[in-house]
């Protein structure tokens, strides 16, 4: 799932766009970035941060400042490792 303080509309088309088959969260205000810990107070955006969540919801890894090149194997590389 994917977080961030685009409408939903701006969501839609971006997943259309890259025909995304995952969710996507439209959180205009913050709220929940901001309880997340990854909202910037000033910007208001997130940082781009990636949560690895178990079956039971526990955090179990967490990927800061995150880079497109080579993070979805690590992500998998994470989650495999569960």
């Amino acid at each position: 799932m994917g977080v961030s303080n685009d409408t939903v509309a701006s969501h839609e088309r971006f997943a259309a766009k890259y025909d995304l088959q995952c969710y996507l969260l439209a959180d205009p205000d913050g709220a929940l970035m901001s309880r997340l810990g990854v909202r910037d107070p000033i910007s208001g955006t997130g940082a781009r941060t990636t949560f690895v969540i178990d079956k039971s919801g526990v955090v179990r890894h967490v990927f800061e400042k995150v880079s497109v090149k080579g993070h979805a194997d690590a992500v998998l590389s994470a989650v495999a490792a569960l």
